[in-house]
């Protein structure tokens, strides 16, 4: 019987280890692609002048199959390679801070603020997908572009974040009260449905006036 302990010790000890590892080599991972981020060039004073350079002369830059491109050079294919970088930081910046993004028939896009200038940056759709980027008059929901390159939360995400913590006390006490998962889960659910439909009435009688 202790050899048999001693063994079941030593696999629950390597799967500790094993589970250390992994979550060693996943924020070691994740730590790697911040750096990344932040010495992006997407980020730089030189991109941006591109950027804006270009744009001077178009509409919008892109690069699509059936929609044509912008680039003429290789710093220009280059530069816009940068760009689709750009877009992957701002989904991902916009995903952890409940930012979500406009969809306009085969167009989805992010509305970006850099210092007092407005960009709307996404992708087209149809025989393939293409980011472009084109400056946009000013709108009242964007991503900051100080706060993308610093990696800073918003204010908003903050709020939505400490309001979930508060409803995640109260699920953990009705649970503890024995209330069953789907009893909370659908009382949940009916609320916001409900919520919804009480909005939606209070707005069409507001569109009447």
């Amino acid at each position: 019987m202790g050899d048999a302990y001693e063994e079941l010790k030593g696999m629950l000890e390597e799967q500790v280890k094993g589970a250390s590892l992994i979550e060693k080599a996943r924020d070691s991972m994740e730590e790697q692609k911040k750096i990344q981020r932040m010495n992006s060039i997407a980020f730089t004073d030189y991109f941006w002048s591109w950027v804006d350079g270009t744009l001077e002369n178009n509409e919008s830059i892109h690069n699509h199959p059936s929609f044509g491109t912008t680039c003429k050079t290789e710093e220009d294919y280059k530069n816009f390679e940068r760009l689709e970088d750009l877009y992957t930081y701002i989904e991902e910046y916009a995903s952890r801070n409940y930012i979500y993004p406009v969809g306009e028939g085969f167009v989805e896009f992010y509305n970006l603020k850099k210092n007092d200038t407005y960009y709307e940056i996404g992708l087209i759709y149809g025989q393939g997908s293409s980011i472009y980027i084109k400056k946009t008059a000013p709108v009242p929901e964007y991503v900051d572009f100080e706060c993308l390159k610093d990696d800073i939360d918003t204010p908003r995400k903050v709020s939505i974040d400490e309001g979930l913590a508060k409803v995640y006390e109260q699920i953990d006490v009705l649970t503890d009260n024995r209330v069953p998962p789907v009893i909370i889960k659908n009382e949940i659910s009916d609320y916001l449905t409900k919520t919804a439909e009480e909005k939606a009435k209070v707005k069409k009688i507001g569109s009447k006036k």
